[in-house]
């Protein structure tokens, strides 16, 4: 991207914008990775935050909006108040009148992302565990909240007889809140659907016979015809493994699998009716991670301690996933894409198999 720069930064002087912008990003990453987790958040925070500006420079069309970023946009209102590092809050900065920054980076990400902002305070739990990387190591106090979901084509295996003409229209979703065993079917389906919109013509599928456990997992059940991975006949056949390709279209593209059998699906948080881009949750994730880095020290020392802190796991992993994360996301957002090399090393391809889309889908 460097040599040949995308869309608006093509030219100058937003071809210089762009350069300068990720080589501070590269910087701030790389030096992320070579520091204790004492620091690490705020270095991590400020490569994407470079990064960020090289995006507005290549997304953001300059005939129609010249405004650059000039702020965080973002804004910790309770960073003296906590006892954990889940309970706090973020949200968009505002003016002294209530509205929100022009120059807010956060905002100006938002809107080259077609993504929804923070206009609610929202506690860092719920974001952290929005994404991928954080819900499989989410912080204490999360148990209740709805986190990303893996939907998968379900492949119907050890189940009864009465679910397995179900079974090729059929996907599971993890990682569900443990609240939804109590509710019947009809609650759950209308709380699944609204916090992830994009399962809106779904329908959850009664706990029949031999059916996994509504705490695990929720079967959904694709109304036939739909066009979506998850309706696997056409014309009266099963479809084959290569014709899976409406999987992709259901989530962000950069946490699908190459071929089109699961993916993440981001929550709607509370203010909002669509989901927050995976970037923009990292970009709010970091933002509050490096808040309570910078101005408060002693609680965050406490944070990461493995013998006192119950949440100091957890935040290793986030932190460590943070840097391939973020890359990978902008990557996508320009459609490079490389195949996995043998030579990678194992972090790299466990993350690419389970994240990056590689390789494009076949044309349907």
């Amino acid at each position: 991207m460097r040599s040949n720069p995308p869309e608006f930064a093509s030219s100058s002087p937003r071809r210089e914008l762009f350069s300068a912008a990720l080589e501070q990003a590269e910087q701030f990453f790389r030096a992320a990775d070579s520091i204790g987790y004492e620091t690490k958040p705020v270095m991590l925070y400020y490569g994407l935050s470079q990064a960020v500006q090289g995006i507005l420079a290549a997304k953001r069309d300059p005939r129609i909006d010249q405004q650059s970023a000039t702020s965080h946009g973002t804004y910790c209102s309770n960073h003296d108040q906590i006892t954990s590092v889940g309970e706090l809050k973020i949200r968009d900065a505002r003016t002294r009148k209530g509205a929100p920054p022009k120059g807010g980076a956060f905002q100006l990400l938002a809107g080259a992302l077609n993504s929804p902002t923070l206009t609610t305070s929202t506690p860092l739990r719920q974001l952290w565990i929005s994404l991928p990387e954080g819900v499989e190591l989410p912080p204490t106090n999360a148990d209740d909240l709805f986190g990303a979901a893996l939907l998968e084509r379900h492949d119907g295996q050890d189940y009864g007889k009465p679910f397995q003409p179900t079974t090729s229209r059929v996907a599971k979703l993890a990682h569900l809140p443990y609240h939804l065993m109590a509710l019947d079917v009809a609650e759950v389906e209308r709380q699944i659907i609204e916090r992830y919109p994009a399962l809106r013509n779904f329908c959850v599928m009664p706990n029949w016979q031999g059916c996994p456990d509504v705490a695990h997992w929720v079967l959904l059940l694709d109304p036939q015809g739909l066009r979506t991975s998850l309706s696997f006949d056409r014309r009266g056949r099963p479809m084959e493994h290569s014709e899976m390709f409406g999987m992709i279209e259901l989530g962000p593209r950069a946490y699908s699998d190459g071929a089109a059998k699961s993916v993440w699906l981001p929550p709607t948080l509370t203010g909002n009716i669509a989901p927050l881009h995976p970037l923009a949750a990292w970009y709010a994730v970091l933002f509050g991670l490096s808040e309570l880095a910078r101005y408060q020290p002693t609680m965050w020392a406490k944070a990461i301690n493995i013998n006192i802190s119950a949440d100091a796991t957890a935040l290793e992993h986030l932190m460590s996933t943070a840097h391939l994360a973020c890359v990978n996301l902008i990557a996508e957002l320009f459609e490079i894409r490389h195949p996995p090399t043998e030579n990678q090393p194992e972090g790299w391809r466990r993350h690419n198999e389970r994240v990056l889309t590689w390789q494009r889908q076949a044309n349907p």
